[in-house]
């Protein structure tokens, strides 16, 4: 990727510059371009979501308001897999996800590629051309996607009426929708707000990929039924080599996965969503003559 389209992609998160940006890149290079998004505030706190289209060699960032879906999601993986090593090899990972976030330390690298309602195979040829093409330093590529069924559209006007002080309005439905999702049993339930859905019935999948291309799918459960921590077949040497862990004596057990502690921080996000979504009609029907 040219110094100029970086340049340009930097200022398309910066200023929230329309929908989508499409620009030319190899794998390391928009590795480049995550390192610098997340490494700056002024381009990773607006959550952008940046995507890598291997076949095309296209880097999609996307300004949809469905980030901080995806930043909750991969964190918790992140998090989870670097809090089951020592202290002293959590800083070897070097991990690449599509929230534009990154490590740029070296070691092995842990790809984590997120969906929100996207095609599942599309996902699995990203994370295939990854584990292919970066064969030396990545040794598993887990795969998250949240389903909306059905998908989200915006509702028609008469919600609420004409000269409406949008931000106080905005900042009302943030706070109902937030003790909705808090009320909520089911995580992924729909979120309704002023006799409207807002966002829409959620399943969630999270396959994982290994150097030897052989994927293992899992549901990923979105009710409170869930505690503790759960073990699921990936062991410390998916994210390391044996030869490493044996000069750091580090023993090769499988590492768990607390899901109940994902939950109250879906819940935000979700809400968050749907506060957006509502922002977002009240502005386009403002507008309206």
């Amino acid at each position: 990727m040219s110094s100029t389209v970086i340049d340009d992609a930097l200022k398309f998160i910066a200023e929230g510059a329309g929908k989508r940006f499409i620009g030319r890149a190899t794998p390391r290079q928009f590795d480049q371009l995550c390192a610098i998004v997340g490494d700056d505030k002024r381009y990773s706190s607006s959550w952008p979501r940046l995507q890598y289209h291997a076949p095309d060699q296209e880097v999609v960032i996307d300004n949809f308001p469905v980030s901080g879906i995806h930043q909750v999601l991969s964190s918790f993986f992140l998090n989870q897999i670097e809090e089951s090593f020592p202290l002293s090899i959590q800083s070897r990972f070097t991990v690449v996800f599509s929230t534009g976030h990154t490590r740029s330390d070296t070691g092995a690298a842990i790809i984590i590629e997120v969906g929100f309602s996207e095609s599942m195979r599309r996902l699995e040829r990203d994370a295939e051309t990854w584990l292919i093409g970066l064969r030396d330093e990545v040794r598993v590529c887990i795969i998250i996607t949240l389903d909306e069924q059905p998908a989200y559209r915006i509702p028609a006007s008469g919600i609420v009426g004409p000269g409406i002080d949008i931000d106080e309005e905005a900042a009302a439905a943030r706070v109902a929708m937030t003790r909705d999702r808090i009320d909520a049993g089911n995580v992924g339930m729909p979120l309704r707000y002023r006799g409207q859905t807002w966002v829409n019935w959620l399943t969630g999948r999270w396959p994982y990929i290994k150097q030897d291309l052989i994927s293992v799918d899992l549901p990923l459960e979105l009710t409170d039924e869930v505690t503790g921590s759960t073990p699921i077949g990936l062991r410390r040497s998916c994210f390391l080599s044996i030869e490493d862990m044996s000069m750091a004596e580090i023993e090769d057990i499988e590492v768990p996965f607390n899901f109940s502690s994902l939950y109250q921080k879906l819940r935000i996000a979700i809400a968050e969503l749907g506060h957006l979504r509502y922002k977002e009609y009240l502005k386009t029907r403002a507008s309206e003559p």
